[in-house]
């Protein structure tokens, strides 16, 4: 048996760029980092497999997504009138992606979540791929970043507005750009507060991976 890593045989592709973009503390922000504060998280950034997601931090983890979500708008239209033609963004919780949904209505927003049927599902994805005036596709973590194909084609720029606590979710959702077809080195922008749970889980995971591609990049050239 063999097992072949994804970059053995898409050799013409580079590895994704991740940058966690960090937003501004506006005052629903700092509410939502002292919320977090009180739950004491900082414990389970080492060991999220352990970690208890209960009502409170459903609720907490809802609330800083919430408060993001306009910067999100935002700092989507930069990059929309700054080049970017097609974006997918990617969210947790249905009342992030309705927040996302209005703020770009002007540019054209298909959009896949928990509650998007099969065949609402594939137009959706349609739309973004063929339709010139659809600029954006947003949808779950989970929902659009798992078994969607068809929007390397189009798109080479990701932004995750409400990261999973899971690393290798976001990874799994960022794939779906990295994969056959996709002809540019995919860019992916991940939202978090400063100082925020978040802000720690991804920079560790990121951390990780570099070390774990430098460490690959030595066993490939010796």
């Amino acid at each position: 048996m063999s097992r072949h890593l994804k970059r053995d045989v898409l050799t013409d592709l580079k590895l994704p760029s991740y940058d966690l973009v960090r937003a501004e503390t506006t005052g629903a922000v700092r509410a939502a980092l002292a919320a977090e504060k009180l739950l004491d998280l900082d414990g389970a950034v080492d060991d999220l497999h352990g970690m208890v997601v209960d009502g409170a931090v459903s609720t907490v983890r809802r609330q800083m997504g919430e408060a993001l979500a306009p910067q999100v708008v935002g700092y989507a239209e930069l990059l929309l009138t700054g080049g970017v033609e097609k974006l997918v963004i990617f969210y947790w919780h249905k009342s992030v992606g309705d927040v996302l949904q209005k703020g770009l209505h002007k540019w054209g927003v298909a959009k896949v979540d928990g509650n998007t049927s099969t065949a609402a599902r594939t137009v959706s994805i349609h739309r973004f791929i063929n339709d010139p005036t659809c600029h954006v596709i947003i949808g779950n973590v989970l929902s659009l970043g798992t078994g969607t194909d068809g929007l390397q084609t189009v798109s080479s720029n990701a932004l995750i507005a409400e990261p999973s606590w899971v690393p290798g979710e976001n990874v799994q959702a960022i794939d779906r750009l990295d994969r056959f077809g996709q002809k540019r080195t995919v860019m992916a922008d991940i939202f978090v507060a400063p100082g925020s749970f978040s802000e720690k889980v991804l920079a560790r995971s990121l951390r990780k991976a570099h070390v774990i591609d430098k460490t690959l990049d030595r066993i490939a050239t010796h």
